[in-house]
């Protein structure tokens, strides 16, 4: 900067001291500080409300869920009584019924589907224990599940694993055969068991398949006959044949196994799922496979609301085993 500018700039304090205006040398000037380490730091965005965004649940006692299925049941009698008496009333009282009527089925469905949850919870132990099997018998198995988003009665759930564990169970020890035994016949040496759940009339279906020898009928009559189960003349039906499979004990293995049980398994099953108000279906080619299917209730059904004026009252569908 020209020295006449620098001195201009001090001029307003030329009469309240000396200026001397002097190059300074360049050497003498101290070394500029190094430029400061700069860390680059994201930016700082406002807390997202993640906590406020996840799910919204809380546990409740099934106790209180039966007490508010129980409440909904007696609203949908209270109000058949009341469309019986409002059957006078004309065009006003049905419509004023249907609207009822509309409400009172919304809230049966949304206290039910509180109960539900998917069938995954148990199908997803399933892949682990026939793992296990496969290591154990030394046979090669394909497991397709199938339907894993059907929901059931919480209570139904829980209750349905040890018949299912069971029926895999049998389908690998009793049904598949080894690679060599299967390939000898002209299948694959690897077998198939299928786990599907399916939505009936007014229930679940859950089937457990395979493509294994199916029930030897021969055999297992033969056995029923040795045993005093049946007569040595009878004539069974081959639906009879099978069925014999369920009385308490018996057993078609021709040696003891610890992966299927001692003959105490089947009787077991059928007791269970009839607790559950289901019943169990075989189906079995000989050569080609076996099927069980059990036949479970669909979430507990509350008394139904009223459904016009003068209907008739419900006809309870009672399934038998």
């Amino acid at each position: 900067m020209p020295r006449a500018a620098i001195a201009e700039i001090f001029e307003f304090v030329a009469g309240e001291c000396d200026l001397a205006i002097e190059r300074a040398d360049a050497a003498a000037l101290p070394a500029p500080a190094p430029a400061a380490h700069v860390v680059s730091l994201p930016p700082v965005r406002p807390k997202a409300a993640a906590s406020f965004a996840a799910p919204q649940t809380i546990r409740v006692d099934l106790d209180k869920l039966d007490r508010l299925v129980d409440l909904i049941g007696a609203l949908g009698l209270a109000q058949t009584r009341l469309g019986l008496r409002l059957g006078g009333e004309g065009l006003a009282g049905i419509a004023e019924m249907a609207d009822l009527d509309r409400l009172a089925r919304d809230l049966q469905h949304s206290a039910q589907a509180i109960r539900t949850q998917p069938v995954e919870a148990v199908f997803s132990r399933v892949h682990r224990i026939v793992r296990e099997l496969e290591a154990q018998t030394g046979k090669r198995i394909r497991l397709e599940v199938e339907g894993e988003d059907i929901e059931l009665d919480r209570t139904v759930i829980e209750r349905i694993g040890e018949p299912l564990t069971h029926l895999i169970r049998n389908s690998v020890d009793h049904g598949i055969e080894l690679p060599a035994d299967r390939v000898a016949v002209g299948k694959p040496a690897e077998g198939v068991v299928r786990l599907a759940a399916v939505h009936g009339e007014g229930e679940v279906l859950i089937t457990v398949e395979d493509d294994g020898r199916g029930i030897d009928r021969d055999h297992v009559r033969a056995l029923a006959v040795d045993r005093g189960l049946v007569p040595a003349d009878a004539r069974l039906s081959e639906e009879e044949v099978d069925e014999l499979i369920f009385v308490p004990g018996f057993s078609t293995a021709r040696a003891l196994s610890s992966i299927s049980g001692r003959g105490v398994g089947m009787d077991v099953v059928r007791q269970n799922v009839r607790a559950l108000g289901g019943r169990i279906v075989i189906r079995s080619r000989p050569g080609q496979g076996t099927a069980f299917t059990l036949a479970l209730p669909l979430p507990r059904a509350v008394a139904p609301p009223f459904q016009g004026l003068m209907a008739p009252p419900p006809i309870l569908h009672r399934a038998h085993g």
